[in-house]
């Protein structure tokens, strides 16, 4: 399809909204194509996250486990019906979820894990960075890792398991990215458009390209350091969080919105973790922030057609954890949102009051 060819059409010089939206919406659906590298036909990118919440001003938290895990939840995956938890500086290794990364030791170390109690490291990668890992992200196929760390250098690395290592992995660096003067705070790769996001302690944040593994762009400075980076698989459109602010960007860095979600100077409600979805059936875009002091913030993306340009509207605001606010997932199969904090208590969010909790087992495993 034309719009999916090199050069063929710039996003960001597309004033008229609805044109804008059908444009990125035909080059998901048709594939995207940077410039021609196979003469075969190649695979249509992963669909995204549908979002189909009949009413997210009106959502009930229920407990999903009888008691806390007593330890901070910092991912999850929902594997075989059942929550899976991980806790600080550790990720899942996509796509099959049956292994983890650690980066929880001091011995500057990167780990890789299967799920199962008390078992031992399978494949350990030491000295990647000078000094500690501070954040990692992996591809959706689990191919690519992506490390940053105190030195403020960004690693990409290509995983394998060849059979030579008897049930082991090997980490082959491909690229080293030199950008940021501090230490890298977040990361985020994007399969569907090929960019990898990177955010630091120096306040700015990287797009570079996933393909070619070079520089694109560097955003611009933001108000503290970056927390949390994510990029929708539909729109491209770049979310990245500092202390209490939201910013959008188009895929080509360009600004498009930003909010301060806690005006209040008193009590300033840092952004701790964040969730970007797509409603499909109408058409936008609804960020979910997780606050330090126990707040979850829904958030539309709203275009004004009076002031010709886009805003942020809150929807609703619910305060029902007692601890920071470390994850938020949400589960396709149910269309519920999931939350976890600091203290280990988990809530599942519906429109109905009571402990549905669409299926899912309470039985979790924490790692």
């Amino acid at each position: 399809y034309y719009l999916t060819y090199e050069g063929a059409v710039d996003i960001s010089k597309i004033s008229d909204p609805s044109e804008r939206l059908a444009t990125t919406s035909q080059i998901y659906h048709f594939g995207q194509t940077p410039q021609q590298i196979f003469k075969r036909s190649i695979r249509l990118v992963a669909s995204p996250q549908k979002f189909s919440l009949p009413d997210l001003s009106h959502l009930h938290p229920s407990p999903l486990f009888e008691k806390n895990i007593e330890h901070s939840i910092h991912k999850m995956e929902i594997i075989n019906g059942k929550i899976t938890v991980l806790g600080p500086k550790k990720i899942f290794l996509s796509p099959e979820n049956s292994r983890y990364l650690s980066w929880d030791t001091n011995d500057f170390s990167l780990r890789v894990l299967p799920f199962e109690a008390n078992s031992k490291s399978e494949s350990v990668f030491e000295n990647l960075h000078d000094g500690l890992i501070t954040a990692v992200a992996v591809s959706e196929n689990g191919k690519i890792i992506v490390t940053g760390g105190e030195d403020s250098l960004v690693l990409v690395w290509e995983l394998s398991k060849p059979k030579s290592l008897k049930g082991g992995y090997q980490m082959i660096l491909k690229q080293t990215f030199y950008g940021h003067s501090q230490q890298i705070t977040d990361i985020f790769i994007s399969q569907a458009y090929s960019v990898i996001v990177t955010g630091s302690k120096d306040q700015t944040c990287i797009i570079w390209d996933l393909n070619r593994l070079k520089f694109i762009k560097q955003l611009p400075k933001h108000n503290s350091s970056i927390c949390k980076i994510n990029v929708n698989s539909i729109s491209g459109d770049i979310i990245t969080c500092s202390g209490t602010w939201i910013y959008l960007w188009s895929i080509n860095g360009d600004a498009i919105a930003s909010i301060n979600t806690t005006p209040s100077s008193i009590d300033r409600e840092l952004i701790i973790s964040l969730l970007f979805v797509e409603i499909v059936k109408t058409q936008t875009q609804v960020i979910i922030t997780g606050h330090k002091h126990g707040t979850i913030k829904i958030w539309q993306i709203n275009f004004s057609s009076n002031n010709n340009f886009y805003e942020f509207s809150l929807i609703s605001s619910y305060r029902n954890h007692s601890s920071p606010v470390t994850c938020l997932l949400f589960d396709e199969n149910s269309n519920r949102i999931i939350s976890g904090d600091e203290s280990g208590s988990c809530l599942f969010w519906s429109n109905q009051e009571g402990k549905e909790t669409g299926g899912l087992s309470l039985i979790g495993k924490y790692f």
